[in-house]
């Protein structure tokens, strides 16, 4: 098994069926049709799934899956019926186009040829409502401000709702340099970077705003940073959680940055930890529990423990911490309380990187899949998975995990330990590494998944 950069595996057929196909059946497959496989069966009444593959967008629905033409970066709403990602092959930005996921009705562009950037757009949760930027949004890479921040020009930009059913959008701000954007039940949050005057140009404030959606409300500002970036984190609840950049600086924030979490009404934030800048290592079960991976370092193989954090005291208990393990990757289950994680090998702090793919394998392969009671209780180990295990999701049975593994997706049936293999071919591209740079492996430009 290789990883890193590596051309697809497999080319493989799209079909609906009960269990996996042989090698040799994906390979005459794959070369009569060219199309990817997908387990849609498996994954009926689960949830719904959108990926890309070979610069296509599909998704599976309801046991069945649908090809929605070019694109890349799908992003799922949160009741499953509508994808949105950018038309044409990947880019830093391009059109924005919205289209169901059952494969009906046509798609559309709701903001007509306006660039919008690559990471600048995300569904608010328990609405059908995209808040989407223009793609002087995110200069820098995921979200986040661009490392020039301090000294470049200011570039203006602007932020939408778009409403899917009709492709009605408002504007929530324009004119503005946006750095980060966060979206909640109804809530969206975003920071503005102001530069100070030119006798200053190495400084910058940052400042916080949050408006309701519906009914749209004008943007109210939160609080500000001097000398300071703000990068959002995400809204759960009444809470807002956002990291302090110091001086702006994407070689400072790599190492880890201060994670907070203040009232979408305001008042005095509240002190959360350290963490690397990763939204997906936070993750909640409650409007006001927070598990988070923390830790500094940009290594992702030291130092990394996973907590539970009460947003409104700070107040935090160690669910996973082991001398020879880190704990990465978190998803909680609302549902039922519980915490899948992984557990992997805890290197030493001097391993900055594998000079030879031997070492860098066998850390890949001590990625194990874990799980908890509700509450984060007792972790026990999921041993049908094996190895090689990233980003674990919770599917609409509390039995059934989705997970990561060598170039595909997979479930785990937890009751009886069944594992099966529904979409193959869609991780480790040229593209992108399986890997990743410094260990985290970024997952949201391949697939999305709602239950």
């Amino acid at each position: 098994m290789r990883y890193g950069r590596m051309p697809f595996m497999l080319m493989l057929v799209l079909a609906v069926c009960g269990g996996g196909l042989s090698a040799a059946g994906v390979s005459a497959a794959a070369a009569t049709t060219g199309r990817p496989i997908a387990n849609a069966k498996a994954l009926n009444g689960l949830g719904t799934l959108a990926f890309c593959w070979h610069h296509d967008i599909w998704t599976v629905k309801d046991g069945k899956a649908h090809d929605l033409g070019p694109g890349f970066r799908p992003v799922l709403s949160s009741s499953g019926r509508y994808v949105a990602y950018i038309k044409g092959i990947k880019s830093s930005s391009g059109t924005l186009w919205v289209a169901r996921t059952d494969g009906r009705g046509q798609h559309f562009a709701p903001l007509g040829s306006t660039p919008v950037a690559a990471n600048g757009y995300a569904w608010a949760s328990g609405a059908d409502e995209l808040v989407a930027a223009r793609s002087t949004w995110a200069e820098g890479s995921r979200g986040q401000a661009s490392s020039s921040t301090k000294t470049s020009p200011g570039q203006q930009g602007s932020l939408w709702a778009i409403r899917a059913s009709t492709g009605k959008k408002s504007t929530i701000v324009s004119n503005a340099r946006i750095a980060s954007v966060a979206t909640g039940s109804g809530l969206v949050a975003y920071s503005v970077t102001h530069p100070m005057p030119l006798k200053h140009p190495g400084n910058a404030t940052d400042v916080l705003y949050v408006a309701h959606l519906r009914p749209h409300s004008s943007p109210k500002p939160l609080l500000s940073t001097l000398d300071s970036g703000i990068q959002l984190a995400g809204i759960v609840g009444n809470h807002i959680l956002y990291w302090v950049d110091p001086q702006h600086s994407a070689s400072m924030a790599a190492d880890g940055m201060i994670l907070y979490s203040v009232l979408t009404t305001g008042g005095r934030p509240q002190t959360l930890t350290t963490t690397l800048g990763y939204p997906s290592w936070l993750s909640f079960s409650s409007p006001d529990t927070l598990y988070a991976v923390t830790g500094g370092l940009r290594i992702v193989w030291a130092k990394k423990t996973l907590r539970r954090y009460s947003l409104t005291t700070g107040k935090y208990s160690l669910i996973a911490c082991n001398a020879a393990n880190v704990a990465l990757d978190p998803a909680a289950d609302p549902a039922t309380g519980r915490i899948a994680f992984v557990r992997a090998a805890n290197l030493s702090v001097k391993t900055w990187g594998f000079s030879s793919p031997a070492p860098l394998e066998q850390w890949v392969a001590s990625r194990t899949l874990w799980v908890t009671k509700p509450g984060g209780a007792s972790p026990q180990p999921v041993a049908a998975v094996e190895h090689g295990v990233y980003h674990p999701q919770w599917t609409a049975n509390p039995n059934m995990i989705l997970y990561a593994k060598d170039s595909g997706l997979w479930l785990v049936d937890l009751s009886t330990g069944h594992t099966v293999e529904v979409v193959s071919g869609i991780l480790g591209s040229s593209e992108n590494d399986l890997f990743g740079f410094y260990g985290h492996r970024w997952m949201t430009d391949e697939y999305s998944w709602v239950q």
